[in-house]
């Protein structure tokens, strides 16, 4: 009989090869993790999303937006903006269990963040809308001190269901994909933002006249000019009155409409 002896540089091999994939999974936590609120980011949103689209599991999204984060930035300095972030991703962490069957966080970066959960069907609509404007609620209640003043903001809130959109897409001979996705909930967060503060889902309505962001800025002053309004509000407006100085500014012209706007950031 022979018997197989393993020697100390069998147990060192094992050891190692135990290290090794102890570091690979460590780092491919670090690949899916933001790293300033540690909620999973932008790529494990998107693998998020793929592996629920190959299941055939209908989902919700909804995209979070800080109303006027770069003021609040430039007013307090970074590093109180990103304690508002860091207690934003607590805000919705804690949220996690507030749609029936838990949902998931996300930060892609910047002033942007997701929550995906699982859609059981528009009978649950009204329970998930009411829960995303307690989200928001409970974000505008956040404070943070400092020797400025305190740190607070508004969010904006634009849903939608894959099932929805998926049937949507059918009826016109289209497919689920990811610029669609992004895309519509452009057009539910444009809505919201025009609107201030609330909670939009997505509908194809709101293709017909979706809110626009239009910038110029003022030759006397220098100051940066930013208007929001319907694409019918607007008209033949072909001057604006500067806010801080009044003088005229020349209105930039109006952008085609494109039946779904590409993804800013996704």
């Amino acid at each position: 009989m022979v018997v197989e002896r393993r020697g100390a540089d069998d147990g060192v091999r094992d050891a190692l090869e135990a290290l090794r994939l102890q570091i690979d999974q460590r780092v491919r936590a670090e690949q899916l993790c933001d790293q300033l609120t540690r909620l999973p980011n932008e790529a494990a949103l998107l693998a998020a999303i793929e592996n629920l689209n190959e299941r055939d599991q209908p989902f919700w999204l909804a995209f979070i937006e800080v109303d006027r984060f770069k003021w609040i930035n430039d007013s307090f300095g970074y590093q109180h903006a990103d304690v508002l972030l860091q207690r934003i991703a607590g805000a919705l962490v804690a949220a996690e269990h507030y749609f029936g069957q838990p949902a998931t966080a996300f930060r892609p970066h910047g002033d942007e963040f997701y929550l995906l959960g699982a859609w059981a069907g528009d009978t649950d609509a009204p329970a998930l809308e009411t829960a995303l404007d307690l989200v928001r609620r409970n974000i505008g209640a956040l404070r943070i001190a400092t020797d400025r003043g305190a740190v607070q903001c508004t969010v904006s809130i634009g849903w939608l269901d894959s099932a929805s959109l998926t049937a949507a897409l059918s009826a016109r001979g289209a497919v689920l994909t990811r610029r669609e996705i992004f895309g519509s909930l452009e057009l539910a967060m444009a809505e919201a933002k025009w609107q201030k503060d609330c909670v939009i889902r997505y509908s194809k309505e709101l293709q017909s006249d979706p809110p626009l962001s239009l910038r110029s800025e003022c030759s006397s002053c220098r100051s940066k000019i930013q208007v929001s309004a319907k694409r019918s509000e607007l008209g033949d407006v072909t001057a604006w009155s500067c806010p801080i100085c009044r003088a005229a500014v020349l209105a930039p012209p109006i952008p085609e409409i494109e039946p779904v706007p590409p993804p800013r950031t996704i």
